[in-house]
């Protein structure tokens, strides 16, 4: 009894280090016995098995690196679309092709290079890299329709601008009509859109008049109008609020106002009947079946490879395994 007593004392006062080490021992051993099942496993197979083994490893690592491009590439697609359908942000035509709405607006410091068109009497700008496709569709637009007077009336405005004149209608209808602030902004926003929302802003929306007239009915009904609505896309221009399309543009049609997106976006659309909106919806699924089929071939590739491997590897005479 004695002599128990002594042993559970001392293993008691023995040393941490003695007690890990005792409990590390069973653990270790397990690990040598699977190493060692693992080498009498491979001293078994003959090389071209070992071959085909390692192979299918590669093979396996190959295509779960083309599905993983696949989902990333697909993730970044998603990742660089907001709601209103914008195509990736990397790509070089996105300036042209940007929509600017209420679930993607812009901030008041947003900076555009603007110059002003040439011909038009209240010295109207738009974005610089537009200037002179838009010279040239105003021009065109005269000649063709000589009887009548054709003018640019809006172009440009900083999104502090458009906040200062929002602001300044607020305060006018509080002060002088004593709305209460909650009431004056519903007004307000029934007569101008929330700054940050208005693609003028943008710097790449004109809006035109005939003979003075911008109401959108007696402007549809002029020769002139059908003249521009024809014949915008050949100087990179689009109607950017078409009829009928009030659901997906989240405007009321507007036949004044035209859109820049480029020459070649432009007649695509115009040929295909699309809003911008449906355009770039359309160019993301493409970018997403291109980056699938791309995928798709890399892992064609990869097994075909692998397949073209196997067969030049040489067959290896086989091993005589010893036995007892």
């Amino acid at each position: 009894m004695a002599q128990n007593n002594e042993n559970t004392q001392n293993e008691a006062f023995a040393p941490e280090s003695e007690l890990a080490a005792d409990k590390q021992e069973p653990a270790t051993k397990n690990i040598k016995k699977k190493k060692g099942r693992i080498r009498r496993f491979f001293s078994g197979l003959s090389n071209t098995e070992i071959s085909i083994i390692i192979i299918g490893i590669l093979l396996a690592a190959i295509m779960i690196g083309a599905f993983y491009y696949l989902y990333t590439e697909a993730l970044k697609t998603r990742r660089a679309l907001p709601q209103n359908g914008l195509i990736s942000a990397d790509d070089e035509q996105s300036w042209m092709l940007k929509v600017v709405n209420e679930q993607s607006g812009l901030s008041i410091d947003t900076e555009v290079p603007v110059s002003t068109i040439a011909d038009t009497t209240a010295g109207i700008s738009i974005d610089a890299r537009a200037t002179k496709e838009a010279t040239e569709f105003l021009k065109a637009a005269r000649r063709a329709n000589p009887d009548v007077d054709i003018q640019i009336v809006q172009g440009y405005r900083s999104v502090a601008a458009y906040a200062n004149d929002y602001n300044t209608r607020i305060n006018q209808l509080v002060e002088e009509q004593d709305f209460s602030q909650e009431q004056a902004q519903q007004q307000t926003l029934t007569e101008m859109m929330q700054p940050g929302t208005n693609e003028h802003s943008l710097g790449l929306l004109i809006n035109f008049s005939i003979n003075g007239v911008t109401d959108p009915t007696t402007f549809e009904g002029m020769e002139a109008s059908n003249w521009l609505k024809e014949n915008a896309h050949n100087y990179g221009f689009i109607q950017r609020y078409p009829k009928d399309k009030d659901a997906v543009t989240g405007r009321p049609y507007d036949p004044t106002a035209y859109r820049y997106v480029g020459k070649d976006n432009a007649r695509k659309i115009y040929e295909q009947g699309l809003t911008l909106e449906e355009y770039n919806q359309q160019l993301a699924q493409q970018q997403a079946e291109e980056a699938a089929r791309q995928a798709e071939e890399a892992a064609r590739q990869a097994a075909e490879q692998a397949a073209q491997q196997q067969q030049a590897q040489p067959e290896a005479a086989p091993q005589d395994n010893p036995t007892g």
